[in-house]
């Protein structure tokens, strides 16, 4: 089995395309009925953690072979092809994930991801275009205090935000820090999110935009809940928590947003690594591996000149993009968490070892 984990603005149509590609040319098959946005880890009750109900504390679990079955992905024993399984915005930062996987052979892993800084410019400029695609930011509001202490949703979602933080090495009174930090620039315009985003200065809105994605909110509960709905889901904790682990632990590469959108060279190599990790010591043939790299950098290269309210770039330059980028590195609260996650996403780095939390650029 190949997991494709992607996260919000890591590649929404990318991945499906890629899946359907892979599967056209005979190198691997996805389950049928499959729905990738129904297996949220870390997004909904009981699938980044197993709640005890005697308990007021869950206890963390990442994904086993027996929760894809569990959730309907079947034929994973005799499939005749690598199985292709999309899973988006989960929590796989466990350090214990290779050894509760069970006797199954263990999955290899492509992580599609996204340089931090980029995500957040991105998902500025994409929720405030005008109309907006997203319909969620008319109705989101961040959560102030806490809904109450009998709020279930609540402790999950703050539950969640502590295993990543602390598994990332976070002081969490920075991620305390951020989610502050939005709230405050939100509380300047409390009509609603579209309207923070677009009548806020571009610099205080990157930002809180930015702040958004280290905040963990209560989100898809069985209630109505109080406040965070659709929104906040800690996605750059997210990413990073789980890049190391992953790592160690199986057969898992990062592959980035920026590479798939580069130029022609870099899509190919960057197909081309995708088609090994999924064809694992198959029988992926050089003409195969030559057709399907081929047919991806066409089609991606048609694409480009299309109109997608996903693909900001086109309207946005560079030159916009650094101004932004500047502004949030120069943020004490955002900056630092910012540069410690492209350490660890962007450039590959170990926790602890190159990558420390607060230093310059992230880096040790």
């Amino acid at each position: 089995m190949v997991i494709m984990l992607n996260y919000h603005k890591t590649g929404h149509d990318l991945l499906p395309m890629l899946i359907d590609l892979l599967e056209d040319h005979d190198i691997a098959v996805k389950p049928d009925d499959w729905d990738r946005d129904s297996f949220n880890w870390g997004h909904t009750r009981g699938m980044s953690y197993k709640w005890n109900d005697a308990s007021s504390s869950p206890q963390m679990e990442c994904p086993t072979y027996e929760d894809f079955k569990h959730k309907g992905v079947t034929g994973l024993s005799n499939a005749r092809l690598p199985m292709l399984v999309s899973v988006m915005n989960p929590i796989m930062a466990c350090d214990d994930m290779a050894t509760r996987w069970g006797a199954a052979a263990p999955p290899r892993v492509a992580q599609m991801l996204r340089d931090p800084y980029a995500t957040v410019i991105s998902a500025y400029l994409y929720h405030s275009q005008s109309p907006t695609p997203e319909d969620w930011v008319h109705d989101y509001k961040p959560c102030f205090h806490p809904p109450g202490e009998g709020d279930r949703a609540w402790r999950e979602s703050q539950n969640a935000s502590a295993f990543v933080t602390a598994q990332l090495q976070i002081p969490p009174e920075a991620v305390v820090a951020a989610v502050k930090l939005h709230n405050d620039l939100f509380g300047k315009h409390a009509e609603d999110y579209y309207s923070a985003l677009t009548e806020l200065s571009k610099e205080e809105a990157v930002r809180m935009e930015a702040a958004r994605y280290f905040a963990f909110f209560p989100v898809d509960t069985d209630h109505e809940c109080e406040c965070g709905c659709g929104g906040g889901r800690g996605d750059l904790l997210r990413m990073a928590a789980g890049v190391n682990p992953l790592k160690q632990q199986f057969r898992s590469q990062v592959f980035l947003m920026e590479d798939w959108v580069a130029g022609n060279s870099t899509k190919d190599s960057t197909i081309r690594r995708l088609i090994r990790l999924v064809c694992g010591k198959g029988t992926c043939t050089p003409d195969v591996v030559q057709q399907v790299a081929h047919t991806f950098v066409k089609r991606e290269s048609t694409k480009m000149s299309q109109v997608n309210p996903h693909v900001t770039h086109m309207v946005h330059g560079k030159e916009e993009r650094a101004e932004l980028e500047e502004v949030l590195k120069k943020d004490v609260v955002l900056g630092p968490l910012l540069d410690y996650t492209r350490c660890i996403i962007t450039d590959g780095g170990k926790i602890g070892k190159e990558c420390c939390y607060g230093k310059p650029d992230g880096k040790c």
